[in-house]
Order: C-alpha cells, then structure tokens, then sequence
C-alpha cells in the first residue's frame, strides 16, 4: 500500500496532504523465517522418528509433544510474516505548517510529529549509507531545512528505488499542499513578526 493522503475542509479546501507507505521490518521477517525453519524442522525430525517404528529413542508422548510445539511455532512464525511483517508510515502536511508522522518518527520513541513548520522544508531526498559491517549500500528518507538540517523520515535500510520513490511522493505531497497556500509570507525566512 502507498498512497497519496488528502484532508479537505467542509468547503473542499485542501487541509493536508501526505504520504502513506509500508516500511518491512526486518527483525520481523527473521523471525518469520526462524520461526519456521523450527517448525518445519521439528516435523521433519517427528515424521523421521516415527519412520524407525519401534526403534525410536524418545516415546511417543515425547513424539507428540515436539510435533505439536514445532506445528505451533511454525504457524507463529507464518503469523508473523502474514500479519507484522510490514510496518504502516506515512508523513502528513498540515496547512498550518505540522508535520504529522501517525506512526513514529524514526529514532524517536513515542513522538508522533516533527517540531518546526514545513515552511523551513526546501527538499526531501534519498540519503545512501554504507556500515562497514555491510557489503551493500541502504538506502532512507530525509528532509532537508533550510537551516542545513536534515531530518530523517525513514529508517535505514530501504534499497534505492523504494527510497526514491517515498522521497519523490513525499515531496510531490508537500508540494500539491503549498500550491494551495496563498499567504504571501508562507516562503519568507525567517518568519516576519506578523506571521
């Protein structure tokens, strides 16, 4: 699911404009695929047993006990990867200059928006980052101030094309909601006293 998100007055003025993507969490998809390498293991070695006949080391309770927990976390970990795998975000534009994050700011536990007014927004863009415990680049989003800041969106571990495509929405969001605004001083940095 990515999508472009739009709030409209009664009237049908736009009143935010944003983006909504789904993040995959890796530490879940690990998991997923742990999960059920146990479980299907764990049959395996249960059919395996129950293949010697009489010959077997453990009993039968025993037999059925491993069968049934290795069914349980392999189903658990089919859940995991059903359900949890992917993580919803999405950043959201309001005319009043927030900047809502509905499912965490990256990095930030608990907070739910980004301090400042998207006015001091000039881009949003793809930063690369290379671990040297990694042979491959990864990818995130940030948007960069006008003060030089840049303040991350995403987490780090996005491959290139997703990256560029959540920072070319993102942006076009940002974008299509201050083609909307009119106020002369929208633009002006920094803010004059009488905005």
């Amino acid at each position: 699911m990515s999508e472009i998100v739009r709030t409209h007055d009664t009237q049908g003025n736009l009143m935010s404009c944003g983006y909504a993507w789904q993040e995959e969490r890796s530490y879940v998809t690990l998991a997923a695929v742990v999960g059920v390498a146990i479980g299907v293991g764990g049959i395996v070695f249960c059919i395996a047993m129950a293949m010697r006949g009489h010959q077997m080391p453990i009993t039968v309770w025993q037999m059925t006990a491993t069968f049934v927990l290795s069914t349980a976390i392999g189903y658990g970990g089919c859940q995991l990867w059903d359900e949890w795998r992917y993580a919803e975000r999405s950043i959201i534009f309001h005319r009043d200059g927030r900047i809502l994050m509905p499912s965490g700011v990256p990095g930030y536990f608990r907070q739910d928006h980004i301090d400042g007014s998207h006015r001091y927004i000039t881009s949003v863009g793809k930063l690369s980052h290379k671990l040297p415990e990694r042979s491959n680049v990864t990818y995130s989003v940030g948007m960069y101030a006008r003060n030089g800041n840049v303040i991350h969106i995403t987490s780090k571990d996005y491959s290139h094309d997703f990256a560029h495509m959540v920072s070319v929405q993102a942006m076009n969001a940002l974008q299509e909601l201050r083609d909307t605004i009119t106020d002369p001083n929208y633009f002006e940095y920094p803010p004059s006293s009488n905005s």
